[in-house]
């Protein structure tokens, strides 16, 4: 049985970018209404979000 051919690298960037949206968004909907934080920890919130899923790409790349 021949092996599946690798997802091209672009796709799968659109698809981590999409990924890291909706968990920015879901961060900022989180800590805006139930911890009524101020944008810059909500901006650093979601930038942990986005970086914990580009780390997670990258660590799939390499696999």
């Amino acid at each position: 049985m021949a092996s599946p051919t690798p997802t091209p690298a672009l796709p799968r960037l659109l698809k981590a970018l999409v990924v890291s949206s909706v968990g920015v968004a879901a961060s900022h909907l989180v800590l805006s209404d139930t911890l009524c934080l101020s944008f810059t920890a909500q901006a650093s919130a979601a930038l942990v979000v986005v970086a914990a899923a580009l780390a997670s790409l990258v660590r799939r790349s390499r696999a």
